[in-house]
């Protein structure tokens, strides 16, 4: 009876398992079909569609095909060929959740579509951060178990029609398994996932789920993303090509969402980038290359917005920055800041609201090490007319300790390769917060011509070489005060111009050695050694201008205050300069040393110097012809008279002492024939006590030797206005002539054969006025032949030289010189020329009044008088023979011509001493009586013309005398007529005398024996060299009566 109930039961059984598998197999998986589909249309799309269902009823394995979403426009945008899963009923009945062993998905694809949206002005307010993660920690999650999903060949498509160009990108395939998924319990859920595509991209982590506390922590990784794919999405942002790169990144996350003291914590972080190339989307220019970035140990922490780094390192590639013909610089162009929603322009403190929250977190961040390795920054300008390019090669770059604490030491230690030749090293540490730095910096041959495009363009100048080093310290602290300490130089230096007025210029080096102090009130104090040595340089077209130096030295301090006062305090030197001038004349200046010490400058306040001193400078100039200018064009026309320029006033300067020592100057004139040299030598010159003050008074004390004559000068004057107060004393010594024959000749026509001039002035000037007294002595001059001149002055030369000589045959004069040197038409050389030319003008115009000068008379010595007639010699022609030969002793190179000559007083005492010796003769010499008869008789018959009145009277007077020659008588006659005197028989003598004739010899024997008479008294008498007085002879035997009284003339040669 048992046993057919056990079939019953058996058969029940077998029918359950049959009806249960027919509906497994047979009703179950097109309801499933049915009913998944039309989810899909009600919520996805109205034309999805679910192919095919499978289900095993006894292992609870479902398979789902052909699943496919189409879009509106009819576009699969998801589908999948297959989906498979496994579910563990035995556990999912134990663990009272859905248990699944297995979910595999086979070639899934997804579509997404990014379309344009009405812009809402409607902003969604955020929620706070802190009510979302609480909110997260108590929401309530289905429990449930996966122990593997696998998806097979996936793909996904993305488009955006909103970005500028159109973007696609479909990525695939991708494959990844994800296991051990459950959060059904509260602690030691562990998960893995691992996702890769056939371009080796991989994406894995590794991790544990708790429930309670509600955590998850996660090793995640992520490598061999091709980053480069994103690029042409952001073309709208960039204005570049992301031709390559590759991302990858690994860390350790926790995420705890039941504290909001510690919502996440990530550890153990790396991100590496390689292979990064950025390119110009116009060219395929390389912008910016990298070949590998990391960083190394990072851990954050939310939300304390604590992040730490040990390492960033970014090593291998390089950087082009290039500015355009336009001036715009490739860099700053490479985001769309508009597109970006940044306004640089707009940004203002002003536009920051007041009323942030106050509960803001601040963000600690630190960086153990930050390094840059083997990268090379490449300058190219094309600005206007530049075409350059220079390097930068990163050999290592390093930032040590960074911080969001500012106030932190930063070490830095950086190496640098520049322009393939010059090296840079720094090494040393700062603080971000600007308030501490010490840095020590080594720069090494840096060639300077890297620069030479913007010299040339900024400056017209070309920089053909030079090279630049600098070692030294920089410091900052925490007052504010900078410091530099070391040394900086250029070398080889050489730049040219191409055209005036700088030709070219260089040195051998430049170097300073010191400490500069910045001080936080911006007072700069600089100390130390500045130097400049081999310096050369020309001016002007062809060199005309040439300088230059051995070596120069500044030793002191310099401070600048921010009120612009500046004070000096040091020495300085130079040594071996020289300087040649070739501009139509030609001139060279050299000196073996500069030195200047005591140098004490406080600006604008006062200058000193305790000395300076001048060791051996030469100087030669050399006047040149120069070719005529024609003036024809600036005829008529007139230029008006410059304004005077008012001097600024000077601040107080004093100078101890200037000294020259071993001075040798040449100077030489080509342009007048023959040519001129003046020499200066053995130069000495002393000022001491030089000031600003106008009245201060210095002293002068200087000798030297003019084409070998000694040349002193000892005295006082006030430097800044000398004709205000001066007082000096020159002499001169044996200043040989003969070389003066090229200004002698275009002055008098004439040479000079020999000569020695010396002198002793004393020179006076004051409030403007010269008085100069100056002796001068010239031994052994003499002139030589004539010189063809036009503008000489024809004077009889040799007659003045002679009249200046001395017995000695020197000649010594006092020269006085005056004059107002306030009128600036006035010079001291246009007094002395005008007082010289006067002296020589005066011996030659007048040379009787200098040979009276010369024995201390102011007689006229040209001449002598004779009484009419008379050979004899008057006291007063004594006088003047004496003075005269006392002059010709002393000037024993002047000759005296004797002149004579006849005047009417002679012939008229002559023709007188005729008439009475013929008279006499005829009526005795005795008989006076008839001596005034006879004339009385010859009158009347010369002038028988005469009145008759008169001779009436005339007779009647002289008949009525019975007078002895020469009687008087007061007595009227009986006729009443007075009596003749001895002057009416005179004056009847005179006139009778006038037809008497004087024969000629008588006329020239009276000359001969007058000539002889001072021949006698001034070559006997006076012992004057008969050689040196002669007789004219002409004059001796002329016939000629002169108007003027009876004399001897005389004149010099």
């Amino acid at each position: 009876m048992k046993k057919p109930k056990a079939k019953t039961v058996l058969r029940i059984i077998a029918y359950a398992v049959g009806i249960y598998a027919a509906i497994g197999f047979l009703v179950v998986p097109p309801v499933v079909r049915y009913v998944s589909e039309r989810v899909l249309q009600a919520h996805l799309s109205p034309d999805a569609r679910v192919r095919q269902v499978n289900m095993n009823p006894f292992t609870f394995k479902a398979r789902v095909q052909g699943v496919s979403i189409p879009d509106e426009q009819g576009a699969v945008w998801m589908s999948l060929s297959s989906a498979t899963v496994n579910v563990s009923l035995l556990q999912s009945v134990v663990r009272l959740h859905p248990v699944m062993d297995a979910i595999r998905v086979e070639d899934p694809y997804i579509a997404v579509h990014r379309t344009p949206t009405e812009p809402s002005d409607e902003q969604a307010e955020l929620p706070d951060w802190r009510d979302v993660v609480t909110q997260l920690a108590v929401v309530e999650i289905p429990k449930v178990t996966l122990h593997k999903l696998t998806v097979q060949n996936g793909r996904a498509y993305y488009t955006d029609s909103t970005n500028e160009d159109f973007y696609e990108k479909e990525v695939g395939p991708v494959n990844f398994t994800l296991r051990d998924l459950t959060t059904a319990r509260s602690k030691h859920n562990e998960m893995s996932f691992v996702a890769s595509t056939p371009r080796e991209e991989r994406m894995e982590f590794r991790g544990e789920l708790t429930m309670d506390p509600r955590t998850v922590q996660i090793e995640f990784e992520l490598a061999g993303i091709q980053i480069h794919d994103l690029s042409p999405y952001y073309t709208r942002f960039i204005n570049f090509n992301l031709k390559e790169a590759v991302f990858g990144t690994s860390f350790d996350l926790v995420l705890n969402l039941s504290d909001v003291e510690n919502v996440l914590e990530l550890r153990n972080g790396q991100v590496l980038l390689t292979d990064m190339m950025l390119e110009r989307r116009d060219a395929d220019d390389r912008i910016v290359s990298l070949d590998r970035l990391s960083v190394e140990n990072m851990s954050f922490d939310f939300p304390s917005l604590e992040a730490n780094i040990d390492r960033i390192e970014a090593s291998g590639g390089g950087t082009l920055v290039a500015r355009d013909k336009n001036g715009d610089i490739n860099l700053l162009n490479l985001l769309v800041l508009s597109e970006l929603g940044i306004d640089l322009e707009s940004v203002d403190e002003a536009d920051v609201p007041d009323d942030r929250p106050t509960d803001t977190f601040s963000p600690i961040w630190n960086v153990g090490d930050f390094v840059v390795k083997a990268y090379e920054i490449i300058w190219v300008d094309e600005y206007g007319t530049l075409d350059l390019s220079a390097s930068l090669f990163v050999e290592s770059f390093e930032l040590k300790n960074l911080g969001s604490d500012l106030s932190q030491q930063t070490e830095v230690i950086a190496s640098y390769l520049i322009a393939g030749e010059g090296r840079a090293g720094v090494n040393g540490t700062v603080s971000l917060d600007g308030n501490h730095a010490d840095i020590y910096l080594d720069v090494e041959a840096i060639p300077m011509p890297i620069g030479a495009d913007y010299v040339k363009l900024y400056t017209g100048v070309d920089l053909l070489s030079g090279i630049y080093s600098l070692t030294g310290r920089v410091t900052r602290n925490s007052d504010g005060n900078n410091a530099f300490q070391g040394r900086t130089a250029v070398s080889d230096l050489r730049v040219g111009y191409a055209s005036a007025p700088l030709a070219n210029l260089g040195w051998d080096l430049f170097e300073w050695q010191g400490r500069i102090d910045v001080f936080a009130d911006l007072k700069v104090k600089v100390a130390g050694q500045t130097q400049l040595n081999g310096l050369s340089g020309s001016l002007l077209e062809e060199d005309a201008v040439q300088f230059g130096w051995d070596a120069y030295l500044w030793d002191g301090e310099i401070v600048l205050t921010p009120e612009l006062t500046l004070s000096l305090i040091g020495e300085t030197s130079l040594t071996g300069l020289r300087a040649a001038a070739r501009i139509g004349h030609e001139a060279d200046f050299s000196l073996d040393a500069l030195q200047v010490e005591g140098i004490q400058f406080t600006y604008p306040e006062a200058y000193e110097i305790e000395s300076i001193r001048v060791d051996k400078p030469r100087g030669a100039l050399v006047l040149m012809p120069q070719p005529e200018v024609n003036t024809a064009d600036d005829e008529g026309t007139v230029e008006a008279a410059a304004e005077p320029t008012e001097l600024p006033e000077l601040p107080p300067v004093r100078i101890g002492s200037v000294k020259v020592a071993d001075g040798h100057f040449v100077a030489s004139d080509r342009v007048i024939e023959p040519n001129f040299t003046m020499e200066i030598e053995a130069l000495n010159l002393r000022i001491k006590d030089l000031s600003s003050d106008p009245a201060n008074v210095s002293t002068l004390k200087m000798t030297a030797e003019a084409n070998h004559a000694p040349l002193t000068v000892d005295g006082t004057l006030t430097p800044l206005d000398p004709i205000e107060k001066t007082e000096l004393r020159v002499t001169m010594q044996s200043l040989a002539l003969p070389p003066m024959t090229p200004y002698s000749g275009k002055a008098i026509g004439r040479s000079i054969e020999n000569g020695q001039f010396n002198m002793t002035g004393d020179w006076k000037v004051i409030d403007g006025q010269l008085k100069a007294k100056n002796s001068i002595l010239i031994d052994d001059f003499n002139l030589g032949g004539n010189v063809p001149s036009e503008t000489a002055l024809k004077l009889p030369y040799d007659l003045a030289i002679a009249l200046l000589k001395r017995g000695d045959g020197s000649i010594k004069m006092s020269l006085p010189v005056s004059g107002d040197l306030t009128d600036p038409k006035v010079g001291i050389g246009q007094l002395v020329v005008s007082a010289f030319v006067g002296v020589v003008t005066k011996a030659a115009t007048s040379p009787f009044s200098l040979l009276a000068g010369a024995v201390g008379s102011e007689k006229d010595l040209s001449r002598v008088g004779f009484e009419p007639a008379r050979r004899s010699l008057t006291t007063d022609t004594i006088e003047t023979l004496n003075l005269l030969s006392d002059a010709l002793n002393d000037r024993p190179a002047v000759k005296l011509k004797l002149v004579p000559s006849i005047s009417e007083a002679d012939v008229e005492a002559m023709q007188l001493a005729a008439l009475k010796a013929r008279i006499q003769s005829e009526v005795g010499e005795e008989d006076e009586e008839a001596y005034n008869a006879r004339v009385l008789q010859e009158y009347r018959v010369a002038f028988e013309g005469a009145t008759s009145q008169s001779m009436t009277t005339r007779e009647a007077a002289l008949r009525s005398s019975t007078r002895t020659r020469g009687g008087n008588s007061s007595k009227p006659d009986e006729t009443g007529v007075q009596p003749a005197t001895a002057e009416d028989y005179a004056k009847l003598e005179s006139q009778l005398a006038t037809r008497e004739e004087v024969p000629v010899e008588r006329i020239q024997q009276l000359n001969t024996k007058r000539s002889n008479a001072i021949l006698r008294h001034l070559t006997e008498v006076r012992q004057v060299d008969a050689e040196r007085v002669v007789v004219d002879e002409a004059a001796l035997g002329a016939t000629a009566v002169g108007e003027s009284d009876a004399q001897m003339a005389f004149n010099l040669f």
